[in-house]
C-alpha cells in the first residue's frame, strides 16, 4: 500500500513513515502508481467499503483555495456521471480534497479498468485490421452518445 499523505510504501494504517492515515478519506487504499506528470498523479487502488473495489485514484495538485472550490464544482459535474451506465465509460465515484506532503490535492475516484493502452496493444500485436478499428470507433461513438444524453 502507498500512503495517501507522504507517498511512502507502508503495510499499515496509520503510515509507518508519517504516522498519518495511509488511506485516502479513510477508505481508499493506493496500491500501485500508474503515472505521474506535473499536474496529475494516478494510482490503481481499492475501496475498502465495496466488493467491486478496484478504483483509479487521480490526485490533481492544486493550491488549497482552488482545491476546495474545484472539488465542489466537480461534485456537481460528476454526480450525473456517477449514474451513467455504459460499458465504455468508467464510473466516477467521487471528488474529494485531502492534504498531502506536497500540499492540498484534489482527488477523483473512478472505476479502474484493467488492460493495455492502445499504444501497448499496437506495440504487442501490430496495427489492427480495419474491421477492428471500426468496432472500436462504434463503441466510442456509443459512449459519446450516452455522455451527451446526460
Amino acid at each position: 500500500m502507498i500512503c495517501a499523505y507522504c507517498r511512502a510504501k507502508t503495510h499499515e494504517s496509520p503510515c509507518s513513515n508519517c504516522a498519518r492515515s495511509s488511506q485516502l478519506a479513510g477508505r481508499y487504499r493506493l496500491l500501485q502508481e500508474i503515472s505521474d506528470n506535473d499536474d496529475i498523479l494516478s494510482y490503481r487502488g481499492e475501496d475498502s467499503s465495496r466488493s467491486d473495489s478496484h478504483v483509479l485514484a487521480q490526485n490533481i495538485r492544486l493550491r488549497r483555495v482552488a482545491a476546495t472550490a474545484m472539488a465542489k464544482r466537480l461534485d456537481r459535474v460528476l454526480e450525473p456521471l456517477s449514474r451513467t451506465h455504459h460499458p465504455g465509460i468508467p464510473r466516477t465515484r467521487r471528488a474529494l480534497i485531502s492534504p498531502g506532503s506536497e500540499g492540498t490535492g484534489l482527488w477523483i475516484i473512478r472505476e479502474f479498468i484493467d488492460g493495455p493502452t492502445l499504444a501497448e496493444a499496437v506495440e504487442r500485436h501490430g496495427a489492427h485490421p480495419l474491421h477492428v478499428v471500426l468496432d472500436l470507433l462504434e463503441g466510442l461513438l456509443s459512449a459519446l452518445e450516452t455522455l451527451h444524453g446526460h
